[in-house]
């Protein structure tokens, strides 16, 4: 899948509210938005059902995803086009 993106991972940390952040995914490819949320904690439904788990300390970001791009890669382009590692991306 070319998503523009076909560079070395130089860099890992945590997101910060207000970084603009790329997430790769199969199915929708390339998507950037804005982290609005960091370490919040995100109650686990299933099919509209709760499940009674919570995925804690989790960042939010307002990108669109769709099924099938969960485990894909999000991060920070920098300006000089380095990629630097903030997350992975859950649905």
């Amino acid at each position: 899948l070319n998503v523009g993106l076909q560079r070395e991972v130089v860099a890992g940390g945590d997101p910060v509210v207000g970084m603009v952040v790329h997430r790769i995914g199969r199915t929708t490819g390339r998507s950037v938005g804005t982290v609005d949320q960091t370490c919040a904690n995100f109650v686990v439904y299933d099919e509209g059902f709760d499940t009674g788990r919570m995925f804690l300390c989790q960042s939010r970001a307002t990108y669109a995803s769709a099924s099938g791009d969960s485990g894909g890669p999000v991060v920070e382009v920098l300006s000089d086009g380095t990629l630097v590692a903030r997350g992975i991306h859950w649905r």
